[in-house]
């Protein structure tokens, strides 16, 4: 609990220190951590005289459960909400600039957000914590360890909380509000994406304790497979962390660089892999069974997710190589080396998304199939994403911003054909029974695997042989007799 706090007496970090202090004074975080314990006695006080013949075993049962919420709350998008306002309110004032220019380092300021601005968030959680253990020493089973258990797992996803916070609010200056998003990930059904991404149980696993916190009072303890959630949400916060640092230091970096979005990828792999291959583990612990989808659906959702994240180190070597050859095209006595990254950073990604997948694929399939659904549907994503990769590369060797670009060609590379298909799916006159599909749903790699998981009786050799010269043209460097091309974009590009 961060009840006191003296200048390096809890937080040894400066700026985490002011940050403390420009939420309240030290004696104003006693007199809170004294004050809201008094008032939620009083409160539950009244309750009881009021709800006879209610029995103190039976309050401090419902307390334990509503208590558990209440710190979630407070850890999470309270804390979060903090961090966020803080470095917004920094930015506002110009107090970033001055902070560069101290002999802070990048790491110790993003450290001194994360302690500071949740220090009144964690009085309260640390009032609440002590609040709970005494309202289980009147439960018949005193479940002391499950309250504390239940604790630490929301304090582990309130890490993650903080850390993809501190990082967006660094990348838009406070302007984007990621507790926002969860809430509105959550009105649209959250839960619901345990359907199809079993993952997720790996990354914000505490949050299956919310529907089970009435259960911590009766001892009920979350399965062994969360066990593998800690480490997991331990890493995937300090690599956020670091990417937050990143830009910081430098607003005109990206925050994750090839080797920093290499290492999430493959934390994200281990973390599908693990989903996958234990998601029995979580269907019996999790009620009303949201993880009811089909094996191959969570298989072909779980390998676009990665797809999706595999950008993350591919996009920022296609940056840096597309920079030499733009430099190599433009000037003819150019002999530096290319990046050999943005080779290696393609090769690992897709190497990260398959490997992943087929250990997922291997535990609820027989080991002798050589080649299994979800490996084709993973290698037709992974050469799109070859394909994207290659076009990143060469749209950097023209411009350094490439966000319309990029979307533009994922859209029409990946998503139209798959709308073009349901259209034709849709209103398309067929005297069949059962309405087919058509070859144009393989032209996309999304499409493609969809089929394939799917095993739907259509030709696909088409959509993906094309996808593969499109993967394979992309890639392929170009020569040095688009030099005057190139000496044209980079000149307009210097005069506006």
């Amino acid at each position: 609990m961060m009840g006191v706090m003296g200048d390096g007496l809890v937080i040894s970090n400066p700026l985490g220190v002011a940050q403390a202090r420009l939420l309240c004074t030290p004696k104003r975080h006693l007199q809170i951590a004294i004050g809201y314990p008094v008032g939620v006695a009083a409160l539950a006080l009244m309750v009881y005289r009021a709800s006879q013949p209610m029995t103190v075993a039976t309050l401090a049962t419902g307390f334990v459960a509503i208590a558990a919420g209440i710190q979630f709350l407070l850890l999470a998008p309270v804390a979060s909400g903090a961090i966020r306002r803080a470095i917004q309110r920094d930015y506002a004032t110009g107090m970033v600039e001055s902070h560069r220019l101290t002999a802070m380092g990048s790491s110790t300021v993003i450290l001194g957000y994360v302690s500071g601005a949740t220090s009144q968030a964690f009085t309260l959680a640390g009032a609440n914590f002590a609040m709970g253990m005494v309202a289980a020493a009147f439960i018949p089973n005193r479940p002391f360890v499950e309250w504390a258990i239940a604790n630490f797992f929301v304090i582990c996803v309130a890490f993650v909380v903080w850390s993809m916070t501190t990082f967006m609010a660094v990348a838009t200056q406070g302007k984007n509000n990621l507790v926002g998003l969860l809430m509105a990930f959550g009105i649209m059904g959250g839960i619901a994406a345990f359907h199809a991404l079993p993952p997720l149980l790996l990354i914000i696993g505490p949050i299956l304790l919310l529907l089970r916190f009435r259960g911590v009072a009766t001892g009920v303890t979350p399965p062994a497979e969360m066990l593998l959630s800690i480490p997991l949400q331990v890493a995937v916060g300090f690599v956020f962390c670091a990417a937050a640092a990143r830009k910081y230091r430098r607003a005109d970096v990206q925050g994750f660089d090839a080797a920093l979005g290499l290492i999430l990828l493959a934390l994200m792999a281990v973390s599908c892999s693990a989903g996958l291959a234990m998601v029995d583990g979580f269907r019996n612990f999790i009620p009303g069974d949201p993880l009811s989808a089909p094996i191959e659906a969570m298989t072909l959702a779980t390998s676009m997710f990665l797809t999706i994240v595999a950008m993350l180190p591919i996009a920022a070597a296609a940056q840096a190589s597309g920079r030499w050859e733009r430099r190599r095209l433009v000037d003819a006595e150019f002999e530096d080396r290319a990046p050999r990254g943005y080779l290696l950073v393609a090769l690992a990604a897709v190497g990260l998304v398959l490997l992943s997948i087929a250990v997922g694929d291997l535990v609820h399939h027989q080991v002798r199939e050589v080649v299994s659904v979800a490996a084709k549907a993973g290698i037709c994503l992974c050469v799109g994403l070859l394909g994207l990769a290659g076009f990143l590369r060469r749209a950097y060797a023209t411009r350094d911003r490439v966000w319309f670009a990029g979307a533009a060609f994922f859209l029409v590379l990946w998503v139209l054909p798959i709308a073009a298909e349901v259209v034709f799916y849709v209103y398309g006159e067929s005297e069949a029974a059962v309405r087919t599909f058509t070859p144009l749903i393989a032209f996309s790699p999304v499409g493609a695997a969809f089929a394939i998981t799917r095993e739907l009786d259509v030709q696909l050799w088409p959509g993906i042989v094309t996808q593969c010269v499109i993967a394979v043209f992309l890639c392929a460097r170009r020569s040095r007799d688009r030099r005057g091309e190139a000496v044209r974009i980079e000149t307009a590009a210097r005069m506006g």
